[in-house]
C-alpha cells in the first residue's frame, strides 16, 4: 500500500477511513495483504526504537481486518513487540510475521492462549533476535529455532528431558492394549510377564 501512496496516510485516518482505504486497495485483486502492525529499523529521534512504536490503534486493525475479512482474503501483519502482536491477535488478523521478535519481553501468556484457541499463524523468521529470550516453564512457549543448529546459550534440555521423551514414545496406548490381551486371555499378570507361557 505504500507504493500505491496510500500506506503512508493510513496512520492519520480514522478507522472508518481506514477501513474504506483497505476496501479499495483489496478491489486491486491482491492475493492477501500485509500491514506493519509496529515499525522496524534504525532509531528516529527515541531511544526506544522504531520497533517498540506501535503504527495504528486496535481500532484501525479492526477495520483493516474487516475490510479485508469481507473480500475473502487474508490479513497478516508484521510485529516487532509483544504488545503489536497481543493487538493484532486481538484484532482478528489471521497470521502474523517475526512473531518470535518481541524485544526484551517474552510473548504474553494471555497471548499464546488466544493465538492457540483462534488457530491464529505465527511465522517466526531466519534470525533470532540480538538478545537471547528470556527462559520460560510454560508448556505453551512457541519453539522460536526453525531446522538450523540451535546455539549452546539456548540448549536447556536435560537427562529427564530426554528420558520423558523416550519412555512417553515407548509407552503409548496401543502398548497398553496389546499387552493387556495375555490377560484377557486368562493368564494371570505375573505369568503373562514371563516367556513361559510360550511354552508351557
Amino acid at each position: 500500500m505504500f507504493e500505491l501512496n496510500v500506506g503512508q496516510d493510513l496512520p492519520w485516518k480514522s478507522p472508518e477511513e481506514v477501513g474504506q482505504e483497505m476496501r479499495k486497495y483489496v478491489a486491486l485483486g491482491p492475493d492477501f495483504v500485509k500491514i506493519g502492525a509496529s515499525g522496524d529499523g534504525k532509531l528516529v529521534n527515541s531511544e526506544i526504537g522504531q520497533d517498540a512504536v506501535l503504527r495504528f490503534s486496535p481500532e484501525q486493525l479492526r477495520e483493516m481486518a474487516k475490510a479485508v475479512h469481507d473480500a475473502g482474503k487474508i490479513i497478516q501483519a508484521h510485529t516487532t513487540s509483544a504488545e503489536a502482536l497481543r493487538i493484532v491477535v486481538e484484532s482478528g488478523f489471521d497470521m502474523t510475521q517475526h512473531c518470535a521478535f518481541t524485544g526484551p519481553v517474552p510473548m504474553y501468556e494471555a497471548t499464546i492462549k488466544l493465538m492457540l484457541d483462534r488457530k491464529f499463524y505465527c511465522v517466526g523468521s531466519a534470525g533470532l533476535p540480538a538478545e537471547p529470550l528470556p527462559a520460560r516453564s510454560s508448556v505453551t512457549t512457541i519453539e522460536v529455532h526453525g531446522v538450523e543448529s540451535i546455539p549452546d546459550a539456548d540448549r536447556d534440555a536435560s537427562v529427564l528431558d530426554f528420558v520423558g521423551l523416550c519412555w512417553g514414545g515407548a509407552n503409548s496406548i496401543a502398548t497398553a492394549v496389546l499387552g493387556a490381551f495375555p490377560i484377557m486371555f486368562g493368564l494371570s499378570f505375573w505369568r503373562s510377564r514371563t516367556h513361559r507361557w510360550f511354552v508351557s
